[in-house]
This record gives structure tokens, sequence and C-alpha cells, in this order.
């Protein structure tokens, strides 16, 4: 059992990394041990990564308290324009972040949009300031891939690192390919951000099946009232599921308009992002905590990564049967009604006690995940179990792994709140 002496320490640790980050805030001279860390995660190649990574891992100075504060340690000017050259999939990505010219590393925490687009949607806005933009020029992905989810979301976090953002105001946004992706991101890799604004675009009719991990999110969707018909019903139905699933939903239709950019409404987007508070801890904990549903393998929350699933319970039917004689509405939500079964469950149940911290998973479809041990939520020196299928996974006072934290960096770009260490589960 661990005493209140060990939780102490615990909390005590993550108090130094915050002290030493501080520190290295205002001190533009970076240590060796952070520039060593710096090259890791900025190389190319994933094997030139790894030589660095146990060079790193054999330096007396890569304590784990060390390489924690190196990995959220962060330096800089944070105002105006910054280039970003992002390790991914063997290249890089050539990010571009945008933030007022009053902001400052020692100011407040602004919220950070991924502008899916390019940087189109963020042109008409930059003038209005209140968040940082991030965005990639001319990277245009295969439409609704892990390839396209993980390189937004990571370039988003390093943005979110880099230029002094807020990890609770994720935003994305998007124009037409753009908004449907917006969609895609906040479905297939869920909880990390905290809204979406989507121009013309909108969830496809699979996906609806997911909307449950939607739970808390802001959804503002802008759209011509002459748009494609089919999009304005699924962003019509979106708004209407709202209640159901626990977000908050706006839909603004434009008049006369078609597929067009800018539309109605779409002037008060950056009022929206600086306006809306982050979610409060207790409520996201919550959220973190409700099963994670998912239509495919590679869903990942912040928590939770699902790596492998029943292929069989997750493929809907190709063709559902309805009544000719229903309206158009009856009909599309029997299909609706016909997809909600092909999803697979991963339930994260957390207690909390004097004794220590238990995450005990139950998995519905899914046959191998991730749980990241990521803080603030979990915290070195208190004992912490993760149990699945009646067996204890890891079972001891939380202590950081070296290799999982910057892997887990690496791959993501969350250097806020990092992962400590990375435990496997088969079903």
């Amino acid at each position: 059992m661990i005493d209140a002496a060990s939780t102490a320490r615990g909390v005590l640790l993550l108090a130094l990394v915050a002290g030493a980050r501080a520190a290295g805030a205002q001190d533009s001279r970076p240590s060796a041990l952070e520039s060593a860390v710096e090259a890791y995660f900025d190389a190319k190649d994933d094997a030139d990564a790894e030589r660095r990574l146990e060079a790193l891992l054999a330096d007396p100075a890569a304590t784990a308290e060390n390489l924690l504060a190196a990995v959220q340690a962060a330096r800089g000017d944070v105002a105006g324009e910054v280039e970003d050259l992002v390790p991914f999939a063997g290249g890089f990505l050539g990010a571009r972040y945008a933030a007022p010219k009053d902001h400052r590393r020692d100011g407040p925490r602004l919220p950070v949009v991924f502008d899916v687009n390019g940087g189109q949607v963020y042109e008409h806005f930059r003038r209005a300031g209140g968040f940082v933009a991030a965005f990639v020029p001319g990277y245009t992905p295969t439409q609704f891939s892990d390839e396209g989810r993980d390189a937004f979301l990571k370039v988003l976090l390093r943005a979110a690192h880099r230029m002094h953002g807020d990890p609770d105001r994720l935003w994305m946004t998007g124009f037409s390919w753009g908004g449907h992706a917006s969609f895609d991101e906040v479905i297939h890799r869920p909880h990390w951000l905290r809204g979406v604004l989507a121009f013309g675009g909108g969830p496809r009719r699979t996906w609806f099946r997911a909307f449950s991990v939607l739970r808390g999110v802001e959804v503002r969707m802008f759209c011509g009232a002459s748009d494609d018909a089919e999009l304005i019903w699924n962003l019509k139905e979106t708004a209407t599921l709202a209640t159901t699933f626990g977000y908050r939903a706006e839909l603004v239709l434009d008049a006369d308009r078609g597929h067009v950019f800018p539309l109605k409404g779409s002037e008060r987007a950056p009022e929206i992002v600086a306006s809306t508070p982050a979610r409060a801890a207790e409520a996201l904990e919550q959220a973190l905590s409700a099963p994670l549903v998912a239509d495919a393998a590679r869903v990942e929350s912040p928590w939770l990564r699902i790596d492998a699933v029943k292929e069989e319970r997750v493929a809907v039917p190709a063709r559902v049967p309805v009544d000719g004689a229903a309206s158009p509405d009856a009909q599309r939500r029997r299909t609706l009604k016909a997809y909600e079964k092909a999803v697979v469950r991963l339930t994260p149940k957390l207690e909390r006690r004097p004794a220590g911290t238990t995450l005990t998973l139950t998995a519905d479809g899914v046959t191998a995940a991730v749980v990241n041990l990521r803080a603030p939520w979990f915290v070195p020196g208190v004992r912490t179990t993760v149990r699945a299928k009646g067996v204890a996974l890891y079972d001891a006072p939380l202590a950081v792994d070296r290799a999982a934290l910057l892997r887990d960096a690496r791959r993501t770009g969350e250097r806020l709140r990092p992962t400590l260490r990375a435990v496997s589960a088969t079903f």
C-alpha cells in the first residue's frame, strides 16, 4: 500500500518539473540534455531517431526527472509567424504557426486552431487575434486516413507546445474536405479537441454510430443552404443529436449560397474560439473514463489507443432495407439505426483511492490496445494498477519509463501532457 509520503513525492516531482519548465522558458540557453532531446524529436529518419534515443538513455544526466523537464521545456519567441519542420512518415511536414504580436510565453496560454486547408481558412481570420493558428500549406493526405489524422494532430500538439498554447482548447477547422476532416479527427482522435469549426463539410453517415465520443465537444457548422442536400441533412442531424450525446452544436445555413467560403456567421469563428473556456478537469476526466467507441482500429484518445479489433464487428451492411413509403428522414434514420451495432468498445474504469489509482479495462470487440499513463491524470510515485481480463498488467508505484516518454512525445507531438508509461493489453 502506498503511503502519504510516497504520494507527496510524486506530486513534488511534477512540481519540480513544472518549475524547471518555467526556469527554462526564461533562459534562452538550452542544456546539453535539452538539445539532445530536441534533436531526437526533430530527427527525420526513424532509424536515426532510435540511435539518438539509445544515446540519450545511456546519458547519466538523463534521469526521469531531467527528461520530463526537457520534454516539457519550450523556448523561443511565440509572437508572429514561426516555421517548423515536423518529422512524419519518414519525411517532414512544413508546418507554420501564427500568433498575435503581443503573445508572450509568460502570458496566458491561447487556444490553438489547426486549419486543414493549409492556411486558406486562417487567411480570413488572421486579423482577429486571440488564438494561435497552425497549418501545413499544400499538404493533402488521403481523406479519412490514419495518415491525415495523425499528421493533423501531431502538428496541432507541437504548435501548442512551441507557441504557448492551451492543451485544453485545441480546435480544428476547414472548408469542404477540411470540414469533413475536422469531424473525422474529433471522432477518431477523441477527447483531444475542444471543438470543431466546419465550413461546407460534415460527418459521413457511417460516423454517427460513434457520436458518443463527442461528449463535451463544441461543434459549430456553417453551410450554404443550397449546398449538397445530403450534407445539409447530416449537419442538421448532428445538431439534433447534440443533447442525446452530450455535446454542444450550432448550425448556420446561409440562404441562397452553395458550396462557397466565407459563409454567413463565419466571421464569428475567432470569437467562438477565443471565448470558449476549457472543459472543467472533472468533466474531461469523466469523458476519458467513458467507453471509447470505435468504428475501426487505430482510434486513439489521450489515455487509450485501440490497435486491433474484430473486423466483422465494425463492418456496416452494404445495403439497408427501408420502407419505401416512409419519409426521407425516416429512411435515413433507419440507415443510421442499422449502423449502430457496428462498433467496438474499450471501457476504462478509473478508481482513485488512498492506496493508489486503478484503471480496469473491459473490451467489447477490441483485441489489442495500449494504455498511456499520461500526466496529469497519473502521477509518478503513486501506486498505479492497470488491469484487464482479471490480470494486473502493471502494479507498482508509477515509475517513468524514459523510452516510452520520449517515443510517445516524438510520435504524437504531445509534450505538455507526456506519457509516463505505456501498458499494452490484449483481449
